[in-house]
């Protein structure tokens, strides 16, 4: 389970959107783990030009190194529509993020159901984010 909720921490870290804003981001993540809420996070990051111009191709970067993979992407206009499947030790999940996007902010909620070594496990997770000012 632990395996799943950083995996769920590392995608509300991401930020998405078709056509960024760059600067900093902050962002806001809350979970609820087999019914459970568990206690919110939140951070910021610098997000570039390069990195606002193709945030799938971020994203996936950042979760081949933890064992996941997008295996659906569809984000058309303002609506955000992925599903991820990651395998990794210990840990077998499958999630959906959807959405809205614009320029400046973004709004997901997603669900992913997996197991941690072999014990079943639900998550459903809100995702916020929002451009603040330029990085320094």
């Amino acid at each position: 389970m632990i395996k799943l909720i950083a995996f769920l921490v590392l995608v509300s870290g991401t930020s998405f959107a078709q056509n960024m804003q760059p600067g900093l981001w902050k962002a806001k993540s809350s979970f609820e783990l087999n019914g459970l809420p568990l206690p919110a996070t939140e951070n910021e990051e610098c997000i570039s030009k390069d990195l606002a111009k193709d945030p799938k191709q971020t994203i996936s970067k950042e979760l081949t190194k933890r064992g996941c993979t997008i295996t659906k992407w569809s984000l058309k206009g303002k609506k955000l529509e992925a599903a991820l499947k990651c395998q990794k030790d210990d840990i077998e999940a499958e999630g959906t993020l959807a959405g809205t996007v614009t320029e400046k902010s973004y709004d997901l909620k997603g669900d992913a159901e997996g197991s941690f070594k072999g014990i079943p496990s639900f998550a459903k997770l809100n995702l916020t984010g929002k451009w603040t000012k330029p990085c320094k």
